[in-house]
């Protein structure tokens, strides 16, 4: 106990001059910028000196002078110390870089190409790796080399430490592979990669202990330090936003930040943690539980293939099991921090956007569908959603703007599976931000609308006996139109195209004016019915095959206010005939229609 009350005094001081990130919840628990510590002395005004290459030896140098900053002893090409000659060499006047390549690293001039020395071996004992491979980092120049993919077997890679499990399936690596395109990407990727050793290391360990940092009465906990070896502290915090968007599984990490500064100048950064999960039991236990709930979610696709139906199928799921976390007041979205993460969709059922985009990312990685978490601004606020790669093309997912409680069905397909002349209409990407606001690049979207000549997609007809029918959901259908004659008997399911799909709804205009149909048998697949379609059909029976659960409510553009239909009225075919025919009066004083809804899901928040 002496050594862990030591450790935290000496922790606390370290920490005394932590400076934490704003955070900025609006909509969206979009990170705030980064601020570095209080009295960091002013940059370093270089007093710079021309000097004059005695013995210059390189072929490309067309001047023999250079300007030297007698304090720092840094050399620049011109008199305003502008342009860093890295690697420079007073006496020959080679500016060596290394020249990193599959065989190995070589210092060469960058002015001439003169080698330094003879091309070496990458050295690392080490294997790194992703869902689909492995690859060694170098440790003297960081090139990745030896790039292959996995050998499986039984879960595990035959060559490096790989296994199948949830940290590796649930996250993604676009953000990490872009900081390597970057100027001084290897720097960035080996920060990315410091962090992902302590956040992996901590996630699944119930006897990890965290840094406990004493700040006046409040405690808190963090990771340990990241001493920030060639980055800038703006640039750590970059890739922190990005090791963040890569990384939805994490629901246990803040979106704050700790730095450390010796003389005034930023040395180290600390993540900060969620004090409701500091006590690893704990953790871990929260952890299974949201195993349970990413394999509720994605047992149900093990058979499917299609990374369009995949996105559809879990774009619903969400949508169906998620509501929208507003506080008391039903206006002002909840700032806890679990609406936030994967927890509030994938636990609770209630979430913000940033929520609903990451549960969407991650449970998208586990069903291998490229996608990138995405962050800017929609409708004047922060906002969070997602792109998904389809054929090699690019489209725009948001789920949250899709999940509309108040439509029939609660669900719109109005921000799924997008172009930008579609979807940026209101949304604003927020790239060219900086610090712990940073997003990444994003690769070009698709610029016509998706297409697959293999199977329909959302809002796609077709016609199969008589009956006319429109893609309305995963694997959903709804009957738009009847030619059919006499008692009309509603299939509970049509197969077209090797797909079998579940009737689910009769759309407004299915028997509108039908002179033909006299009865209609509905299955007990259908939950959905628009009575718009009966009011000046013939029909004269309906018979359904379930007549409990059911409700209506008027279809006048306003929050509904469902009323219950009695078991025993739906069960009598010529009376349920003659409501499905009923309108009411609108307060212009028209004809209104009702939905007719079964057994609608009410979400618990807890």
């Amino acid at each position: 106990m002496k050594k862990l009350f030591t450790a935290v005094l000496i922790i606390a001081l370290i920490f005394s001059c932590a400076v934490y990130a704003s955070c900025d919840y609006i909509l969206d628990l979009i990170f705030g910028p980064s601020t570095p510590p209080e009295g960091e002395e002013p940059a370093h005004v270089h007093s710079l000196e021309l000097k004059t290459l005695d013995n210059s030896v390189c072929s490309g140098r067309e001047s023999a002078e250079y300007w030297k900053c007698s304090e720092c002893g840094k050399c620049y090409s011109d008199e305003k110390g502008e342009t860093e000659l890295v690697g420079f060499d007073e006496t020959s006047g080679h500016a060596f870089v290394t020249d990193k390549n599959e065989q190995g690293h070589q210092q060469v001039c960058s002015v001439c190409s003169e080698p330094n020395g003879e091309r070496l071996p990458h050295q690392s004992d080490k294997w790194r790796y992703d869902r689909n491979v492995h690859y060694k980092s170098c440790d003297v120049c960081g090139y990745k080399y030896n790039r292959n993919e996995h050998e499986m077997q039984d879960s595990i890679c035959n060559v490096c430490d790989y296994s199948v499990d949830y940290k590796t399936i649930c996250n993604s690596r676009y953000g990490y592979e872009y900081l390597g395109t970057l100027d001084n990407g290897d720097n960035l990727q080996a920060f990315y990669d410091e962090i992902d050793l302590q956040v992996t290391a901590a996630h699944d360990d119930a006897q990890y202990v965290f840094v406990i940092v004493l700040s006046g009465a409040d405690k808190y906990y963090t990771l340990p330090q990241l001493a920030l070896n060639g980055i800038t502290d703006d640039q750590a915090a970059e890739v922190i936003s990005t090791y963040r968007n890569d990384n939805p599984l994490y629901y246990w990490l803040t979106n704050q930040v700790s730095y450390a500064s010796v003389n005034g100048k930023v040395t180290s950064v600390s993540l900060h943690v969620n004090s409701l999960f500091a006590d690893g039991s704990y953790r871990l236990d929260y952890n299974e539980k949201l195993y349970d709930a990413i394999r509720g979610y994605t047992d149900v696709l093990a058979d499917e293939t299609d990374a369009y139906h995949k996105a559809l199928a879990l774009h619903d799921a969400l949508t169906d099991n998620v509501d929208y976390a507003y506080e008391s007041d039903g206006e002002t979205p909840i700032k806890e921090q679990w609406a936030h993460t994967v927890e509030g969709a994938l636990l609770k059922n209630f979430a913000v956007c940033e929520s609903y985009a990451k549960a969407y990312q991650l449970l998208l990685n586990v069903c291998n569908v490229p996608n990138i978490y995405v962050t800017g601004s929609s409708r004047g606020v922060g906002h969070a959603w997602n792109m998904v790669q389809l054929a090699n093309e690019w489209y725009w997912y948001d789920v949250t703007w899709d999940d509309q409680p108040n439509m029939p069905g609660g669900v719109i397909y109005d921000y799924a599976c997008k172009t930008d002349e579609q979807f940026l209409q209101d949304h604003t990407i927020g790239d060219g931000q900086t610090g712990l606001n940073y997003l990444y690049g994003l690769p070009q979207r698709a610029t016509a609308e998706y297409d697959n000549a293999n199977a329909y997609e959302i809002g796609e007809r077709f016609t199969d006996n008589n009956l006319t029918f429109a893609v309305c959901g995963y694997n959903a259908l709804s009957l738009i139109g009847v030619k059919a004659s006499g008692k009309v008997t509603v299939p509970s399911a049509v197969t077209v195209n090797g797909r079998a799909y579940s009737v689910e709804q009769i759309g407004s205009d299915a028997f509108d004016g039908s002179i033909l149909a006299s009865a209609v048998e509905i299955p007990e697949s259908v939950n959905i019915i628009f009575n718009e379609s009966f009011v000046y059909a013939k029909i004269s029976e309906a018979i359904f095959a379930d007549v409990n659960g059911w409700s209506r409510y008027p279809l006048n553009g306003k929050e509904p206010v469902y009323e219950a239909l009695l078991a025993d009225d739906i069960a009598n075919a010529e009376k349920v005939a003659v409501m499905l025919k009923e309108t009411f009066r609108n307060e212009s004083g028209g004809n209104n229609t009702y939905v007719w809804i079964k057994s609608r899901r009410v979400a618990a928040q807890e």
